[in-house]
């Protein structure tokens, strides 16, 4: 069974659980206003915005985002994962929110998470910002530690 609760607050986290006879799984993610004094951000000659810390920076439309993922964080088992930032930090203006409880995102809404039937891979999948500059970010998080993702979009 897998459930997704949130908290009322004006930034909660978003907790993803999963529990079966097998497996334990809390997937944390928390999301901030975005802060520009506590970045470095490239914007040459009066041209959009084209990194943030070094990195693109989906979601944005070329300006500074107004949202930003402060924690990725993933518990397996008892066993808390580190989720290297470079897989999220550039990810802006996720639509975390809202969402329905108790069911489970199916395939094509999202976010989407599914584990693998070997049960040493979850795949999570969610939409962010809209329009022109709208993506999608899929995580491949690995039981073993060795995370990955894929982007689509603009």
């Amino acid at each position: 069974m897998c459930s997704i609760s949130s908290a009322k607050d004006l930034n909660p986290p978003v907790t993803f659980h999963w529990k079966s006879q097998d497996n334990t799984i809390d997937i944390i993610i928390t999301e901030e206003n975005f802060t520009k004094e506590n970045h470095t951000y490239l914007k040459q000659n009066g041209n959009p915005v084209s990194q943030i810390d070094g990195m693109r920076p989906w979601g944005t439309e070329g300006v500074l985002p107004t949202r930003e993922l402060t924690k990725f964080q993933l518990t397996w088992d008892g066993k808390k994962m580190t989720i290297p930032k470079n897989l999220w930090a550039d990810c802006f203006n996720l639509n975390l929110f809202p969402y329905s409880e108790p069911e489970f995102p199916e395939p094509g809404n999202y976010p989407f998470v599914k584990l693998t039937e070997d049960r040493q891979y979850i795949i999570f999948t969610f939409h962010g910002a809209d329009a022109s500059f709208a993506y999608a970010v899929t995580w491949i998080l690995a039981k073993d530690g060795t995370h990955s993702r894929w982007i689509s979009g603009a």
